[in-house]
C-alpha cells in the first residue's frame, strides 16, 4: 500500500468510525479532524502524518485498535502517532507523551488552535488557559516546524 493509499484508507475508516460523533458545538467531529489535517498539510504534506491527524481520536472514542489499523494496512508509524495522542493516562504524563513525539505535537498544535478558534463559548476559562499554555510549550520546541513551507 502506498502512502497515498494509507491516507485514503484512513479517511474511510475515520469517516465510518466517527459518523455519529459530534464536537462540543454539536458539529460533526469529522469537520475538526479534516480542519486539523488540512492545516497540517500546509507545513507537512506527509501522508502518514496526515493519516494520523485524521485518526487522532480513534483510540479514545471508538473500539478501533492498533492491530485493526495495522491489519487494514495503516503503517506502524501512523498508529504510534495516534497512540501518543490518546489520553488514557494522567494529564501531565499525557502532555509529556505528546512532547516526546514531534509528529504528535504537530497534530496537537493544530488541534488545540482549532478548538480555541471554534469553541471559545463552550470552553471553560481554565481550559482556554491550559490550551494556550500547551500551545506555547509546543511552539517553544525547536524540533518542530509549524510555519508554512514557501
Amino acid at each position: 500500500m502506498t502512502n497515498s493509499d494509507i491516507f485514503h484508507k484512513m479517511l474511510g475508516i475515520v469517516n465510518e468510525a466517527h459518523k455519529n460523533h459530534k464536537d462540543d458545538n454539536g458539529n460533526p467531529l469529522i469537520f475538526h479532524l479534516l480542519y486539523v489535517t488540512v492545516s497540517l498539510s500546509k507545513t507537512h504534506p506527509d501522508p502518514e502524518l496526515l493519516a494520523a491527524a485524521l485518526g487522532q481520536k480513534l483510540f479514545e472514542m471508538t473500539d478501533i485498535s492498533v492491530q485493526y489499523l495495522l491489519n487494514e494496512g495503516i503503517t506502524y508509524r501512523t498508529t504510534q502517532i495516534i497512540s501518543a495522542l490518546t489520553q488514557n493516562i494522567p494529564n501531565s504524563q499525557y502532555k509529556q507523551q505528546i512532547l516526546d513525539n514531534p509528529d504528535a505535537a504537530r497534530i496537537k498544535f493544530y488541534s488545540l488552535s482549532h478548538q480555541l478558534q471554534q469553541q471559545p463559548d463552550v470552553l471553560k476559562a481554565s481550559q482556554i488557559k491550559s490550551f494556550r499554555n500547551d500551545i506555547r510549550i509546543i511552539l517553544s520546541d525547536k524540533r518542530l516546524i509549524l510555519s508554512p513551507i514557501n
